[in-house]
């Protein structure tokens, strides 16, 4: 689950910080964090910190009813992720279920 679309864009336009902090559309790709570097330097501290569960259930203890399925690359730089869906996203639609937020990322998997 993402942030609801109309809390990242209030966020963007505050500068507040989130996982997309900053993001131009315009912008050269190839020098920004791809997912498994979000994962792991971002998302799984602060998850850890806060008690091992999901960003999104971090964020929305309550849940989200999504209406919006995302797929990704891993190596793909999270900030072409966020823009992509922020330029894709359907009109009337508010919350994204995406892996790498819905999930746990600091539980075994093995």
């Amino acid at each position: 689950v993402m942030v609801p679309i109309q809390q990242q864009q209030q966020q963007q336009q505050s500068g507040s910080q989130n996982i997309c902090h900053g993001y131009d559309s315009n912008k050269d790709f190839s020098r920004e964090p791809n997912i498994h570097q979000v994962c792991e330097y971002f998302i799984k501290p602060v998850t850890l910190r806060a008690g091992g569960m999901s960003y999104a259930l971090m964020l929305h203890p309550e849940g989200l009813e999504c209406n919006i399925f995302a797929t990704h690359c891993w190596a793909e730089g999270v900030i072409e992720f966020c823009t992509k869906c922020l330029d894709a996203w359907p009109k009337g639609r508010r919350h994204l279920w995406c892996c790498f937020l819905a999930n746990p990322q600091n539980a075994d998997i093995s």
